[in-house]
């Protein structure tokens, strides 16, 4: 503390942390702007005051001056910073011409994993989605957990009833990896838990219920059987492979493809929001030659990174100490229920505009109300009245009047607290959940709502009202996994790894977590090194055979006797030494891009995941000298 600031008072902020799905709570001690503290919150009534060491790099994102600030026009082949006015004429006047030249389908969309932290984001992607009115979706749930969402649709009527382990009372947890059947080992567990008696029941695998935003708790009263539509399967398929969409969206194991490929719904123009494929996804620098040749390209990301680069426009975020904050997905898939909500620890920058507000721009322009400059507030109140007159018919006058003064994704948590399971019914059941609240709880750590509950058989949504244990398309699948263990077992296999100092591919930029001993190393057996001549840091040419032919990279050993022999660790998300990019830090030591072996056409059927580990290689040490 400099003598400047010994006397200007420090204010606590708790705040939800929006990194991954542990979503714990932090204090944050900020003096004279600038944030000089972040801890756990202790009184956090769902994490108790843990936190790791990214919670703690919120001061760094906040800070690291690479972060977009403003948004950048590629002119030249060069990025340049540009005005938000000139960055959406440059939008409206190139976006609507591809549609008009090539059809809806020409223009795709690419969502990555922070997509789903966000609040923002989360509420108002999908009208985006809706206005663009093409099948080329993608998300990063196809890298992710898609066959989850399978089973859960197929076994329970709905993607996200999602049975979660009841750690608190739970006596024996055993843990299975899916390999490259994620759909059916992730139906198998259900089976499992529910065959042994230990689904639906405490310290078994149990049913959230959230707050505020979960389908599975408005369909029907609570205690009576519940009933419904159930999924529905494959109501498109891709336009190159034939893959299946599920949730509506595509494999992204199939987007090259369909960049690549001449024909009538070849995608021509890209919009991307908080993902980086380039090193997320299979086969990145496939992706990457495919986004060189786009006729147009927009990037929603605080960076300018490996995939952002490609872009004509890139439209920057606050950073998530300048946003509110409440998860939507995650208290689905919580161990205890709860409702936590953060306000904003700055102001954003006068000028920037908030995620909401940036995709419904995008929305007006892609679905062709106007090019000229839309007010963003205005169209969200035309867009949440007539949700509302459809919702609540003869009611929405009075679901307006209560929520008038809020705005955005407040005013959508507003009306999700208040209709969900906990909610005061706009008056209906006083003592009821209300935003104001829960905001009112916020610095004693949220509200604690219990632990998990049987929720079965009210929370069903099949047809039959019962659990569908035999869905067909699982039982037509167990062929393919029967033959393989048939098949001979590899020499060497490689399989990634999570590290508490890394989150995929975007925070290797920030001096917390880019300390200390380098993390981008391939972990191999003593046996295994011995056999290949390998020792303590020697660099190594780790190959791969892919449908695209063979793929390379290089990486540097590390010993370790934990590892099964045969078997090489190598975390993904690395491979920061791409040019055009504007992270200095990670570029310092860039590491290696796991995903550039990975097979892109190697996915579970039914789900469209990506086959991202177990993957066959061989590895040869290489001269440094």
């Amino acid at each position: 503390m400099d003598s400047s600031t010994a006397d200007t008072p420090i204010t606590l902020h708790h705040r939800i942390c929006p990194l991954c799905e542990a979503c714990c709570g932090l204090t944050l001690k900020v003096q004279s702007g600038r944030v000089i503290s972040i801890r756990g919150h202790e009184e956090d009534v769902f994490s108790a005051g843990y936190i790791c060491p990214k919670g703690v790099a919120l001061k760094d994102l906040h800070e690291d001056p690479d972060r977009l600030r403003t948004p950048l026009i590629k002119r030249d082949g060069r990025h340049v910073a540009a005005t938000w006015d000139e960055a959406w004429a440059e939008i409206a006047r190139r976006l609507p011409a591809v549609q008009a030249a090539h059809g809806r389908d020409a223009v795709g969309l690419v969502a990555g994993n922070p997509s789903s932290h966000k609040i923002g984001l989360m509420l108002y992607l999908g009208r985006l989605i809706k206005a663009l009115g093409s099948r080329q979706i993608f998300t990063a749930a196809t890298l992710d957990q898609m066959p989850r969402h399978l089973s859960s649709g197929l076994l329970f009527g709905q993607w996200m009833s999602v049975p979660v382990p009841d750690i608190e009372r739970c006596d024996f947890l055993l843990v299975l990896g899916v390999q490259h059947y994620g759909s059916l080992n992730t139906w198998l567990v259900d089976l499992l838990n529910l065959l042994t008696g230990h689904l639906d029941e405490p310290g078994g695998a149990m049913f959230p219920k959230a707050a505020a935003f979960a389908v599975n708790t408005s369909h029907t009263a609570s205690g009576q059987a519940g009933k419904g539509r159930g999924v529905a399967l494959g109501r498109f398929h891709s336009r190159v492979s034939a893959a299946p969409e599920l949730m509506g969206e595509l494999p992204m194991g199939c987007l090259a493809e369909e960049m690549e490929t001449p024909g009538a719904g070849q995608i021509k123009a890209l919009i991307t929001v908080a993902t980086n494929p380039v090193l997320s996804a299979p086969n990145g620098p496939r992706l990457s030659a495919a986004f060189a040749k786009l006729d147009f390209m927009v990037s929603m990301d605080i960076y300018l990174n490996e995939t952002t680069r490609h872009a004509d426009v890139i439209l920057p975020a606050p950073s998530p100490l300048e946003d509110l904050h409440y998860d939507v997905p995650y208290p689905q898939l919580s161990g205890r229920n709860h409702a936590r909500y953060s306000p904003p620890v700055f102001a954003p920058a006068a000028e920037q505009p908030m995620e909401w507000e940036t995709l419904l721009r995008l929305a007006a322009i892609a679905s062709g109300q106007s090019t000229a400059p839309v007010d963003a507030g205005e169209m969200d109140d035309q867009l949440f009245a007539h949700d509302m007159q459809r919702r609540f018919g003869e009611h929405a006058p009075a679901v307006l009047a209560a929520t008038q003064g809020l705005r955005g994704p407040e005013r959508l948590l507003e009306v999700a607290l208040r209709t969900g399971p906990y909610g005061d019914q706009f008056g209906l059941k006083p003592g009821g959940l209300t935003l104001a609240g829960v905001k009112a709880r916020s610095a004693e750590g949220g509200i604690d709502l219990g632990p998990l509950q049987p929720r079965i058989p009210e929370l069903l949504m099949t047809p039959s009202g019962k659990i569908e244990m035999a869905p067909p398309a699982l039982l037509a699948d167990l062929p393919r996994a029967l033959a393989d263990l048939q098949q001979p077992t590899p020499e060497l296999v490689i399989i990634g790894r999570r590290d508490a100092r890394s989150n995929n591919s975007w925070m290797h930029n920030l001096p917390t977590l880019a300390k200390g001993p380098f993390r981008c190393t391939a972990l191999v057996h003593p046996a295994d090194a011995g056999r290949l001549g390998l020792a303590e840091g020697s660099a190594v040419r780790i190959s791969s055979h892919t449908a695209q032919g063979p793929q390379h990279i290089e990486a540097q050993v590390s010993l370790c006797s934990d590892m099964m022999p045969g078997v090489v660790s190598l975390p993904h998300g690395w491979g920061h030494d791409l040019p055009g990019t504007q992270l200095q830090l990670a570029a310092q030591r860039p590491g290696a891009n796991l995903n550039a072996l990975l097979d892109e056409t190697q996915r579970d059927p039914l789900s469209g995941t990506a086959v991202l580990s177990g993957l066959a290689i061989s590895m040869v040490a290489v001269s440094t000298g």
